[in-house]
C-alpha cells in the first residue's frame, strides 16, 4: 500500500511527511507518464511537448519518448 495511506491508517503521518511524499511522486515514471498522455489527451501539445522534454532529461521513459515521437510527427 501506498506510504501515504498507510501512514494515514496508523496514524503516523504528518504535514510535513503528506507534503513530502505528494512531491516525490513526480519523480515516478508512471506518474509522469499518465500526466504527459492527459495532457496529450485534453489537446495541450505546447504543455505535453515541455513536459516530455522535462521528463525525458530525468529518465528514459519510454512510453513518453514514444509519445514525443508522435507529436512531433
Amino acid at each position: 500500500m501506498s506510504p501515504i495511506i498507510l501512514g494515514a491508517l496508523n496514524g503516523t503521518l504528518s504535514n510535513d511527511a503528506y507534503y513530502k511524499l505528494l512531491r516525490e511522486r513526480r519523480n515516478f515514471p508512471r506518474y509522469q507518464r499518465e500526466l504527459f498522455n492527459r495532457a496529450v489527451e485534453k489537446g495541450h501539445t505546447a504543455l505535453a511537448k515541455s513536459l516530455g522534454e522535462h521528463i525525458l532529461k530525468q529518465n528514459p521513459n519510454r512510453a513518453v519518448r514514444m509519445g514525443m515521437k508522435e507529436l512531433l510527427g
